[in-house]
């Protein structure tokens, strides 16, 4: 019903702007109708019939002289009509025709008006929890800190948060006032610039904070028994964990203890059948689940506890290079140009990195059998060049101004920046005439430099 009401709204709103401009116009309107077939209810008003009518799945302004004739004697006998659609001048009619969509924006702008005045739900700025060992951590913000201003600026939500820091200037502090026990405080963070692992990562800064949580209950996930009584439910309120009572003010410190638990998580529930009872107290059981997450450390792959699993070959071309190397899909790879046991990127680096050189590798087939060999990456043509080396920027911590801004690291044995004379770690004080550039200036240097 909501959907259908707003729809006729918004249809509503573009045939009134046909109907008004149509008017000033000096054309003859005959019908304005919201919905198609049968009329359920309408008047008549003036020259004009006014009439809802039973699909509400669009609308028309049925205009004198908007038709299309099979008669071609009539058509020119509405064009003699001076109140005719097709009577009227080029640019009247453009703007007739224009009027729903110009309606339909400016509706659309009230509406925007209208829903941020009244005010919208919003994400706390309190901080939850802070990135060990991040740009957070180390400047001395805490859990519990309710974020006012950064770089001066007023913050009231969130998302405000992650703009902020996402569109700081690089390489300079960014400077947070949070309120801490009742007192404002002023706090320098030098954020990081984070590297994506993919193509569809995006660069920016960060600073390693998360937003507030609350203590309701807003999602069961379906791995967990709702049939009981004493599982979780949405609309539960969190009000102790393994003794420590939970408020608005420590709930973000106190919420990861659930998944360490051993005594009892106990919530308050209200009666579904009695909104207006008092909320009753009872012990409930989450048991924790193992998952996987992305991780840095292990290249990109997912981990569980730690432990990343071994790469395995997904799909094979037929015919292609691999095909012609015995490899086939289902094998593990337990070595990959002399990397044991490799995550996907180093498969994927060793790849890019090694066109038309022999890369010797070992997998294990679905039988149990262990077998070598060696593959020759196709040269790709269209591939970004390569020196066969990582460049990565240096950390903010370490950068002096007007000093370098990126160094070399994960060098290939005997490839191209090998042979070059250039080591792990060499700070890269010039490139192509640039002086101290940017990580990001000298992989486009590279990525582009194929045969010089």
């Amino acid at each position: 019903l909501v959907m259908v009401l707003g729809f006729s709204a918004i249809v509503f709103v573009h045939e009134l702007g046909h109907f008004m401009v149509a008017k000033w116009a000096g054309v003859r309107v005959d019908r304005f109708a919201i919905g198609f077939g049968k009329e359920l209810v309408g008047f008549t008003w003036g020259e004009t019939r006014y009439s809802f009518n039973v699909l509400p799945l669009g609308g028309y302004v049925k205009m004198l002289g908007q038709e299309d004739f099979d008669d071609k004697a009539q058509e020119l006998q509405f064009k003699d009509d001076p109140r005719s659609f097709v009577n009227k001048p080029v640019g009247r009619r453009m703007a007739i025709v224009s009027a729903g969509v110009i309606m339909n924006t400016l509706f659309a702008g009230l509406l925007f008006m209208i829903v941020f005045m009244i005010g919208k739900e919003a994400v706390a700025t309190r901080i939850a929890s802070v990135v060990p060992d991040s740009p957070a951590e180390r400047a001395g913000l805490l859990p519990g800190d309710v974020i006012r201003k950064i770089n001066g600026d007023k913050i009231l939500e969130f998302n405000e948060v992650r703009a902020a820091v996402m569109l700081a200037p690089l390489h300079e502090p960014i400077e947070f006032v949070v309120e801490r026990n009742g007192t404002l405080k002023q706090v320098l963070v030098k954020p990081e610039y984070l590297i994506p692992e993919n193509t569809r990562e995006a660069k920016r800064l960060i600073v390693g904070i998360a937003p507030g949580r609350s203590r309701e209950i807003v999602v069961v996930l379906p791995e967990l028994d709702l049939s009981g009584p004493d599982h979780p439910k949405v609309g539960d309120m969190l009000v102790e964990i393994d003794g420590v009572e939970i408020t608005d003010e420590n709930v973000n410190e106190v919420i990861e203890m659930i998944a360490y638990a051993k005594g009892d998580v106990v919530v308050e529930r209200k009666d579904p059948d009695d909104p207006q009872a008092p909320p009753r107290r009872l012990a409930v059981k989450i048991p924790p689940m193992l998952g996987l997450y992305p991780t840095d450390d292990h290249g990109g792959s997912i981990n569980v506890l730690g432990l990343a699993p071994l790469v395995r070959v997904s799909r094979v071309a037929s015919k292609g290079r691999a095909y012609l190397a015995g490899i086939d899909v289902g094998d593990t790879i337990l070595g990959w140009d002399d990397v044991p046991y490799p995550t996907r990127k180093q498969v994927t680096r060793a790849v890019l990195d090694s066109p038309e050189r022999d890369i010797q590798f070992k997998v294990l087939k679905r039988d149990g059998r262990v077998t070598s060999g060696f593959i020759r990456p196709k040269r790709n043509k269209r591939g970004p060049a390569t020196i066969q080396a990582l460049v990565e920027p240096i950390d903010l911590g370490e950068s002096t101004e007007g000093g370098p801004k990126a160094r070399f690291t994960d060098i290939r044995p005997f490839g191209e920046a090998a042979r070059a004379g250039i080591d792990p770690g060499d700070l890269i004080v010039a490139c192509n005439g640039m002086p101290n550039p940017t990580a990001t200036k000298v992989n486009r240097e590279l990525r582009t430099g194929a045969g010089r």
